[in-house]
């Protein structure tokens, strides 16, 4: 113990040995027996700690009754001990863990030097037992061991208390700023509190604690708490007899003064609350309720009604801090907390609600709604050109909903813009790092243009290189995306290639990909996470209009490299087929792929009845 800890104990009472004599006796008492030979016992007594063996009663000249029922005594039975008296549990060390029967006493020590000096110490004791070590070997333990170690030291003096704690037998006492009570450790989540005894050297009706008011909620409950505060302001009990249980509530149990309210020095209860009696009066109606109180202090309150005004906004807010919040936002834009309210009545009155089964709202939904209606119109930056008070609350609430709404559109739809061109741009740089490996997929393209088309709903849209490509796959995060360069194979090889179906008024955003043959004949339609979209049947159809309008512009060459790749496609199906490949991702996951591919096909013919096609698909797209 440093210097500084010397001083602040100088002059502090010991506490006397018959103290620690009580905590002892305070333990349960156990009568532990050990079968020497069969039917012969040594017992250990826990009160007086002595031992003594059945044969030295039976050399007694007169054995009592309780000697007798000693001996005839089982395991947990209660008997007396022959040397002290004391009455025990009877307990066989061979069937019980002895080392389980620990036990604790919490006591705290009431002591005064003076009238105006008082220490309160507080003792924590601990009582084991063993009867065997960890490797087994007996050892002579069974009469108990008793630690005793201080968790919490109290100076009171009139006006004020020094209070140290300390949380474990191995740490030393530190000052504490606020009083708790002394046998409290924090396990985990939970505050556990123990309970504990009082034991008195000197009575408090000595001391200048003499009207602490034992039998209170307070002084019951959290009495070294309690007679911390008290000490340090006298006029808790006061209070607590004129039934001020609020405030006595937040002075002990939450260590807060409110000095900025409150004067401790005042001598009449009006005056500790700084109000005239006719205020103070007023408010005895809301039972001395503190946060009525703050609430009046706080709108500068005057006479009845400011009270009923108290008294309502701390009925319509959860918290202190909601209606701190409200008047501070009310003068923020300069209205009056008297006329807001009034407003915020009207507005209730006029929905014609009140009640649960009314169609209108209460009091406090509508505090709640002008409070989001202030809140949107900070949100959107409009603080200063919308009334505080409009003429209909829920239709300006609803209308500023709705800008905010745009506001929130517009950014996402700047923040998905901004997205997508960052996405543009590393495709486009990934795409120039695989053209070096697929130099002819750009030459390639310029070659296939005639397969663009526009149609009235849909487009068909040509890349023009591998950027373009690589972009639509991670934007839609299709198949393309993870494995690019088997379709660029297919594209260098001539035997398929990529193009791109968009909605005609958005030519720009990708919608489906299709992985088509120079013969126009479509091998798979994908869009977003490899999926169709309900949109699937009308794409189907705008797909048949295009293989028709493109036949025209089909060359010989076309249509052998068709020819070529649709055996391609053919023998492709029938590996996959006999290999029983699955779809190892996705919505489709655990599918046969060869199943999935041929759902997919849209095939193509040279015949005639194409143009007929053409037309039923231009009649179904409209």
């Amino acid at each position: 113990m440093n210097d500084t800890v010397k001083d602040e104990f100088a002059g502090m009472p010991e506490i006397p040995q018959y103290i620690y004599d009580k905590i002892d006796e305070g333990f349960r008492k156990y009568l532990f027996f050990e079968t020497i030979k069969k039917g012969h016992r040594r017992y250990t007594c826990t009160a007086c700690h002595k031992t003594f063996e059945e044969g030295e009663l039976v050399l007694r000249d007169v054995m009592s009754a309780e000697d007798f029922a000693l001996f005839r005594a089982k395991h947990n039975d209660y008997a007396e001990c022959p040397l002290c008296g004391a009455r025990a549990m009877v307990k066989n060390v061979k069937v019980s863990d002895v080392s389980g029967f620990w036990e604790s006493n919490c006591v705290a020590v009431f002591m005064a030097n003076s009238h105006d000096d008082v220490w309160i110490r507080a003792i924590y004791a601990d009582r084991g037992y063993c009867y065997k070590n960890a490797t087994g070997e007996i050892v002579n333990y069974l009469h108990g061991k008793t630690k005793h170690w201080e968790s919490a030291r109290y100076h009171l003096t009139p006006g004020h208390y020094d209070h140290w704690k300390a949380w474990s037998s191995d740490r030393p006492l530190v000052y504490e700023t606020h009083a708790t009570e002394p046998f409290t450790w924090n396990h985990g989540l939970y505050a556990e509190k123990y309970d504990y005894h009082i034991a008195y050297v000197q009575d408090l009706k000595d001391t200048f604690l003499c009207y602490h008011g034992m039998s209170n909620f307070y002084m019951a409950n959290h009495p070294i708490r309690y007679l911390c505060h008290y000490a340090e302001h006298p006029q808790l009990e006061m209070l607590s007899r004129m039934k001020h249980d609020f405030l006595v509530y937040e002075v002990v149990m939450e260590n807060r003064d409110n000095t900025s309210l409150l004067d401790w020095s005042a001598k009449k209860p009006w005056d500790l609350y700084r109000l005239p009696k006719q205020e103070y009066n007023e408010w005895a109606k809301y039972r001395y309720d503190l946060d009525v109180y703050k609430i009046f202090k706080r709108i500068k309150g005057k006479g009845r009604r400011d009270w009923e005004r108290a008294k309502e906004l701390d009925d319509n807010f959860y918290r202190l801090k909601g209606v701190y919040a409200f008047i501070a936002k009310a003068r923020r834009l300069k209205v009056e907390v008297r006329e807001l309210m009034n407003y915020i009545n009207r507005v209730q009155q006029n929905s014609g609600g009140g009640c649960w089964h009314c169609p209108g709202i209460t009091l406090q939904e509508a505090y709640t709604l002008w409070g989001d209606y202030i809140a949107l119109a900070e949100k959107a930056g409009m603080v200063g050109t919308v009334s505080p008070m409009p003429k209909d609350l829920k239709v300006e609430h609803d209308r500023l909903l709705n800008v905010l709404k745009a506001i929130e559109e517009r950014k996402q739809r700047r923040k998905w813009a901004e997205a997508r061109k960052a996405r543009m741009t590393a495709a486009q740089k990934e795409g120039k790092a695989l053209e070096r490996k697929y130099g002819g997929v750009r030459a390639f393209y310029k070659t296939v243009q005639k397969y663009a088309y526009k149609g009235k709903k849909y487009a068909v849209v040509v890349p023009t290189c591998i950027g373009d490509i690589l972009y639509e796959a991670k934007d839609l995060n299709h198949c393309i995306a993870r494995a690019p360069e088997r379709y660029f194979d297919r594209i260098r090889s001539g035997e398929s290639f990529l193009l791109f179906v968009r909605k005609a008024k958005k030519p720009n955003v990708p919608y489906y990909t299709i992985e088509v043959e120079p013969g126009g004949a479509v091998r798979q339609k994908r869009t977003y996470n490899d999926t169709q979209d309900h949109n699937i049947g009308e794409i189907t159809a705008f797909l048949a209009e295009w293989q028709a309008a493109i036949q025209d512009k089909l060359t010989e060459k076309d249509k052998q490299a068709a020819a070529a790749s649709r055996e391609k496609r053919i023998e492709g199906l029938a590996e996959l087929r006999q290999n029983k490949t699955v779809v190892r991702n996705g919505h489709l996951q655990g599918k046969l792929l060869a199943d999935v591919l041929e759902a997919d096909l849209l095939e193509v013919g040279f015949a005639p009845e194409t143009k007929k096609k053409a037309e039923r698909a231009k009649r179904k797209v409209g």
